[in-house]
């Protein structure tokens, strides 16, 4: 069997981690898989209702280190609840993801791309809070 390296895999919100790890591992040898990228989901827009799990971002790394050497975690950025002041939502998410590199993410999974998120928010992905 080739070697799969599969670059988008999302853990959902409703699965215990302990569950999660043996669907992964079931997967993973079934599949071939040889490394993986964990994408975080923190933010989900489901029947038009905001949802946030902020365990989400913190599922993904820990899988990422269960699954070392051959794992990559991408976190998703967590929203402040008010817009008003865009550059301090701008230094929010900076502040993030310097935060994330340094605990040991791989990258930023920009869900705010999502098109249930882009309607819901009204944010653009070329808008001034995400330029620094």
């Amino acid at each position: 069997m080739k070697k799969v390296f599969e670059i988008h895999t999302h853990c959902l919100f409703d699965i215990p981690i302990d569950h999660t790890v043996e669907i992964f591992r079931s997967e993973f040898k079934e599949t071939g898989v040889y490394k993986n990228a964990f994408l975080s989901i923190p933010h989900e827009v489901i029947d038009g209702k905001y949802e946030f799990d902020e365990m989400q971002n913190l599922k993904g790394l820990f899988l990422k280190n269960r699954f070392s050497p051959n794992s990559y975690a991408f976190a998703g950025l967590v929203h402040p609840s008010n817009y008003a002041n865009k550059e301090e939502c701008s230094d929010y998410f900076l502040r993030q993801a310097k935060e994330f590199f340094t605990v040991g993410y791989d990258g930023v999974k920009m869900l705010e791309g999502y098109p249930s998120l882009l309607k819901y928010r009204n944010q653009r992905l070329d808008d001034e809070i995400f330029s620094k």
